[in-house]
């Protein structure tokens, strides 16, 4: 059904109006929602754009207390499960790395964290909840 409907658009140049609370399957299918609480519409966009905004990296670095001095007073950090979490943007990254390695710590790897479409959808109409 996926593949259908992606081809309906992309091949026919169909516009196809999908409306669900499966927001895992809308993130695989659609180019771009309308996000609706109460009735209103309160986000349009790509979900591209949508999900673009970063939360921030995961480092797998050692040893990681090194790590968390070597960045704090620069972006918040907090270590769980292992790893270190930091609140930088991917743009940010390779000043993260040259702070990492001249404090002496080793890197294994870093990845970009993003929130899910799920996750933006919660975000947005529970900030409209609270406004109103």
């Amino acid at each position: 059904m996926r593949n259908l409907i992606r081809s309906l658009a992309t091949e026919r140049g169909k516009t196809i109006f999908l409306s669900s609370h499966l927001l895992h399957e809308v993130q695989q299918v659609c180019d771009r929602v309308a996000i609706i609480d109460r009735g209103a519409v309160i986000r349009e966009s790509t979900i591209d754009d949508l999900l673009r905004r970063d939360v921030g990296l995961r480092l797998e670095a050692s040893p990681l207390p090194a790590a968390e001095a070597a960045l704090e007073g620069r972006w918040p950090t907090r270590i769980e499960d292992g790893h270190i979490h930091v609140a930088a943007s991917r743009d940010e990254a390779p000043e993260v790395v040259r702070r990492l390695t001249g404090a002496g710590v080793d890197l294994f790897a870093m990845a970009a964290e993003q929130h899910s479409l799920e996750e933006v959808f919660l975000s947005l109409t529970q900030a409209e909840s609270t406004d109103a």
